[in-house]
């Protein structure tokens, strides 16, 4: 209100000045700013708050992607500083909770929420881990364990599985995203990733070959590896945006970056394809269309003799399941006629252990595969 005795002289002596208003960062001016239209609304719980965890859930955050809910039991050790988003005033603290704070401190409409869980053994919060899980669009693993994107797949839960994880030396990202309808599920692209790890010259070591470990604290086990912070932020960005676009896809997605001296990326992106599963006796086998093709077109090489050869794969006793990885053809030494087939051995022990070795033991041999004209 302005006084009744004030005057015009008195009015234009007070200076009028613009004032610049700003919009608050909030999910919206996220999604604008990285490019997109829609808001992404999806429900997402990651599994793993470590490295890779860290740095892709705020890349993907401050894009405006999803709602978030980080499942992690770790605490921040001083040693995880040189590659996390976090810094010294969190060591001590869950992991979980210190990233939480950090994403909820970038945007106003915070939208994020925590478990300090191990997601192999949720104790007193197993009630909340399932409940975030069955309410999930969008199911993350980031725990850099083979067994826990197992255990994440097995659930009896709708959301979409992703993976993500480094290779041991810490020079390649590899990603993995199931179908939206999950009929290629984390261990069937599981499987995919280890038959070209065996077969493309460029994958074979990358599981294998790992860099020099050194201590962090006086256990035997307090070791961890070296791999610079910008090595993995750069690894872990890509990731960020083939999450982002695999996710807004229908189909599933098996990608890998490997980062050489030079500075260059090596890109891979494969289309996993959706297997057949078989039930034998207590045991599910499954197989995918090109291990498939490839056993059939052994055989027509052979024909018109018998012919057969060994069968390697990813075997789970405790759930009974048996994921076909690769099929080689027999052995030279091998003797197929229209009515008879011996098997050879010639070389066979040693590349099979090879072959094991190449995938962190993670296949083993499965059995014989052998067909009749």
């Amino acid at each position: 209100v302005i006084p009744s005795d004030l005057s015009g002289e008195d009015l234009s002596s007070i200076a009028v000045g613009m004032v610049a208003v700003h919009q608050e960062f909030d999910q919206g001016m996220a999604t604008t700013l990285s490019g997109r239209d829609a808001v992404d609304s999806r429900k997402i719980v990651m599994i793993g708050a470590g490295a890779v965890g860290s740095i892709v859930s705020e890349s993907l955050y401050r894009e405006g992607r999803f709602l978030w809910t980080i499942v992690d039991h770790d605490l921040l050790l001083p040693h995880n500083l040189e590659r996390h988003i976090l810094n010294q005033y969190d060591v001590g603290l869950f992991k979980s909770k210190a990233v939480l704070e950090r994403l909820n401190a970038i945007r106003y409409d915070a939208s994020s929420a925590t478990i300090e869980a191990n997601a192999l053994n949720e104790g007193d919060s197993a009630d909340s881990v399932n409940s975030a899980l069955k309410d999930a669009d969008v199911i993350l693993d980031a725990s850099a364990s083979a067994v826990v994107a197992r255990n994440l797949c097995d659930r009896p839960t709708d959301g979409r599985r992703a993976s993500v994880f480094f290779n041991p030396a810490g020079d390649t990202a590899i990603l993995m995203i199931e179908d939206a309808e999950r009929n290629s599920d984390l261990r069937h692209i599981e499987a995919q990733y280890y038959r070209e790890t065996l077969n493309r010259p460029e994958l074979y070591k990358h599981l294998s070959q790992s860099v020099e470990h050194i201590p962090y604290a006086g256990s035997c086990r307090a070791v961890t590896n070296r791999m610079s912070y910008s090595r993995a932020s750069l690894l872990s960005s890509l990731l960020a945006a083939g999450l982002s676009e695999g996710l807004d896809q229908q189909e599933a997605t098996l990608s890998t970056w490997s980062v050489k001296d030079t500075g260059s990326v090596d890109a891979l992106k494969l289309q996993p394809n959706a297997p057949s599963c078989h039930e034998i006796g207590e045991w599910t086998v499954s197989i995918d269309p090109i291990l498939e093709s490839k056993i059939l077109a052994m055989r027509q090489e052979r024909l018109n003799n018998e012919t057969g050869g060994v069968l390697l794969g990813v075997i789970d006793r405790i759930v009974k399941r048996i994921d076909l990885v690769e099929a080689w053809p027999e052995p030279e030494d091998s003797v197929g006629k229209p009515s008879e087939f011996k098997r050879g051995i010639k070389r066979l022990i040693p590349d099979i252990k090879n072959a094991c070795e190449a995938t962190l033991d993670q296949i083993r041999y499965v059995g014989e595969w052998h067909s009749h004209p």
